[in-house]
Parts: structure tokens; C-alpha cells; sequence
């Protein structure tokens, strides 16, 4: 069986939306005849934790935790070493200059920390993993280099290595970097720049690049010259082994339950969701009574406050984080699932990781993203709800009204495209990059 390193600095017990790709490429790569090795965090206070995600690991995976550094440490290792450097001239001055030249140089490491946290906050714990990766894993095994982000440290890991011990390596953009839809870059800022330039080098010495959309994809090619060949999508999907013996929640079934699931924060608001469930109710078309709308995951803490701003008919309820098969068994039993991508047009891009399970549920889904995004696209595709704009409040009155009527009267809300979904199986999104591994191999071979 072939070896691939596998960096992924989200990987369980991180119970992030990122930690399923990786999870799931892990699970199933060994079915196409590939054994992954992979290099991840040990510990981190930036996520939750999410035991049950530990079941999926294969039982004899080979896991690499790699501790996160303690970056104010890291720092004053530093300037212990500098001084120590300049011990000589130091002992010849008096107490007082002494304590003046080390408080003054901390304070110049203390501001230079932003440089140093080039690409993002996890670059002391790359620095870790490349100081100390060769002492757990033999490099004249691994056949190839496989690196996810975010983090965008997980690539500088893998382009150092790759150059070191001349193998293939495929790079892996979850996220879009220096075009995130959801952040807006200064490009006269130096550490954009510094941004950009890392990520030209990424794009331009990995062998093969993977993004999750066309759109993306196209990105790249329009941005940074890449041609089309060496990039490829795979995008995020869902596990059917996920689905098997999920709790039946019979209490669900006395109401009409709307459940969103994932995080909110930025642009991922429900206000104009929960005015429009407001509106039906002061219209007498939904009773209060018969209605719920369930939030579940992270929640940006001023987002959490104006959300029960507009529970009047008190039908909010939020659970908070839930362990990954607790959440979906409210997936599956809710009515009418929310999904909520954003307003800005540069939010088109984005495909959700939470969208593929919506679709497998089988259930109605109401997306909140502009016209003509990659969302809406894909619902009209499966057949499985709707899009609407988050200004639109009649039109999200209309569907969720519509919905509720089925419910009410026991029809049948949506008729899925059950061929298009499976595109989406996990399994069959690892077979393609089983085929992509396959094939850089192939031609280093030939090379």
C-alpha cells in the first residue's frame, strides 16, 4: 500500500467543520489503496472538542500530534537567546542600562509578533512539526505529501518538505486565501503582500492543487496564472455511514422545526429569517404553538444576543455545540433546515460543508445567499429547497409558509435528485483523490 503524509491541522477530536475532509479522505483513502500518515495538532484551546469524531479514525492509523507552541514563550526564548549573544557587551554595562537594552528589545519581539505570525497563528506550530516531524516518520516510505488549510501553515509545512525529499505534493484550499469571500484584504498592507507572494509560491511549486468549486478554482487561474490542468475540484459531501442509527427525536415531530446547524458569526445572521417567522405569526398563517426554530453550533456572541431580540413568541431555542451525530439526528428530523451563507455577491463562491448533509437528510432546505450563487445552483441541481436573498423577506415568508403547509397537511415537501446527491458521497470524493495520487505518481515515474 502507497504512504501519504497527511497534514491537517484540523483533525478530531477538533470538532470544526474543516475536520470532516480530512476525517473522511482518511477513512476511506485506505480502500484505494492508499495509507495515510497523518501530522495534526495535539492539543489546542481554539476548538471545541469532539470525541465522538474519534470513532471514524481507522483503527491502525498512524496519528502524528505535534504540540502547539506557546507562542509568548516562543517569543521570550528569543530574546533569552539574543541576549545570551550579547552577554559580553551586557556584562560591562551597569544594572540599569542592562534592564533598559533586554525590556527594549522584548518590546521590538513583542511588536515584530504579527510578522511572525505570517500566515496565520499557527506558524509556531509548523515551526515545531519541521523541527521535530523526522524523529516519527521514515520519509523513505512516504510516496507523496498531501497538505488541507486552513490553517495556510499546513502548505509551508508540506512546500519544505516536498523540496527536501523531492515529493510529490498536493495541496489542498478548503478556503481561498488571499480572496476569502469573507475578508477584505488591504493590498498595500506589507503583510499581504507577504500573504500573496507565500501564496504564488504554493500555488506554483505544489504538484497539484485542489479546490472545493469551480469558482475557485477559476480564481486561481484568473489571479495567479495556474493553469486549468493542474488544479482540480473535489468538494465537501457527506458520509453514509453518518446516517445509520440516528435518534429518531419524536418530540420534533409535535412541532414544524426549523434547525439551522453550523456557525454564526460575519455575515451568517438569521435576522431576516426569524422577522419573516414573525411576520407569518402576526399574520395568523403559522401558530406560535405548532412552530420552533432550532439553532445549533457556535454563535458570535453579539449575533446570540440579537437573535432572542426577535423570539416575541418565544419559538427560538438554542442548544449550542452538539457532537457531530447529535446534530445531525436534528438534521434529519427537522421540517425545514436554514442555511445561512452570506450576503455580500463575493459569497457566491461558497459551498457550506454543512450543505451536503442537508442534501442527504432528504429535507427541505431554505439557503440564505445571492442570486445565482454556487448554493442555489446546487439546490435547483438536487431539487432539494430553495435560495433566497437576505433582503428578500417576502420571498422567505413564501417558501417557509409553503413548507408549512405540507407539513400541516402531511405531503410530500421536495422530491430529491437522488443521482445528483451522490456525487457527494464521501467515499466517492476519496475515490478521486485516490486517482489524483495515482496519477502523480505516475508521472514521477515517467519523469
Amino acid at each position: 500500500m502507497k504512504k501519504v503524509l497527511f497534514i491537517a491541522y484540523h483533525y478530531p477530536p477538533i470538532g470544526w467543520s474543516g475536520t470532516q475532509r480530512s476525517l473522511k479522505f482518511t477513512k476511506y483513502l485506505p480502500e484505494f489503496n492508499w495509507e495515510p500518515i497523518v501530522v495534526t495538532v495535539k492539543d489546542t484551546s481554539l476548538y471545541m472538542n469532539d470525541d465522538s469524531l474519534k470513532e471514524d479514525i481507522p483503527e491502525n492509523l498512524k496519528v502524528v500530534r505535534m504540540e502547539e507552541i506557546n507562542q509568548q514563550d516562543y517569543l521570550a526564548d528569543i530574546v533569552n537567546k539574543m541576549s545570551e549573544k550579547f552577554s559580553p557587551v551586557l556584562d560591562m554595562l551597569s544594572e540599569g542600562y542592562k534592564k533598559h537594552f533586554t525590556d527594549s528589545f522584548k518590546n521590538y519581539v513583542m511588536r515584530s509578533k504579527s510578522l511572525l505570525q505570517v500566515p496565520d497563528m499557527q506558524t509556531f506550530w509548523a515551526v515545531n512539526v519541521l523541527e521535530n516531524i523526522e524523529k516519527q516518520v521514515d520519509f523513505n516510505d512516504i510516496d507523496l505529501i498531501y497538505s488541507t488549510c486552513g490553517p495556510f501553515s499546513c502548505h509551508l509545512i508540506a512546500r519544505k518538505l516536498k523540496h527536501k525529499y523531492n515529493i510529490p505534493w498536493v495541496a489542498d484550499f478548503r478556503d481561498e486565501w488571499t480572496n476569502n469571500p469573507y475578508q477584505t484584504f488591504d493590498r498595500n498592507n506589507i503583510i499581504v503582500r507577504i500573504q500573496e507572494d507565500l501564496e504564488k509560491c504554493v500555488l506554483g511549486e505544489s504538484d497539484k492543487i485542489i479546490t472545493i468549486s469551480d469558482i475557485a478554482k477559476n480564481n486561481y487561474i484568473n489571479k495567479f496564472g495556474i493553469d486549468d490542468s493542474k488544479i482540480q475540484v473535489i468538494t465537501n459531501g457527506y458520509d453514509e455511514d453518518d446516517f445509520k442509527g440516528l435518534n429518531n427525536l419524536s418530540d420534533d415531530k409535535e412541532k414544524f422545526t426549523i434547525v439551522y446547524s453550523g456557525s454564526l458569526y460575519m455575515e451568517r445572521m438569521p435576522y431576516t429569517v426569524l422577522q419573516a417567522m414573525n411576520e407569518l405569526i402576526d399574520e395568523g398563517l403559522i401558530d406560535k404553538d405548532k412552530v420552533w426554530i432550532k439553532f445549533i453550533g457556535t454563535c458570535d456572541q453579539n449575533i446570540y444576543n440579537n437573535i432572542f431580540k426577535y423570539n416575541k413568541h418565544n419559538i427560538i431555542k438554542y442548544l449550542g455545540y452538539l457532537k457531530h451525530d447529535q446534530s445531525l439526528s436534528y438534521v434529519v428530523n427537522a421540517n425545514l433546515l436554514l442555511l445561512l451563507v452570506g450576503v455580500n455577491p463575493k459569497v457566491k463562491s461558497v459551498y457550506t460543508g454543512k450543505i451536503f448533509e442537508y442534501l442527504r437528510s432528504a429535507n427541505p432546505i431554505l439557503s440564505i445567499s445571492p442570486k445565482e450563487s454556487l448554493v442555489e445552483k446546487l439546490l435547483d441541481e438536487t431539487s432539494c429547497g430553495k435560495n433566497v436573498q437576505y433582503s428578500d423577506v417576502e420571498g422567505i415568508k413564501k417558501f417557509i409558509y409553503e413548507q408549512y403547509k405540507h407539513w400541516e397537511n402531511g405531503t410530500e415537501a421536495i422530491m430529491p435528485n437522488e443521482n445528483e446527491i451522490y456525487k457527494y458521497d464521501r467515499e466517492y470524493l476519496t475515490e478521486q483523490l485516490g486517482k489524483i495520487f495515482d496519477k502523480l505518481l505516475e508521472l514521477k515515474v515517467d519523469s
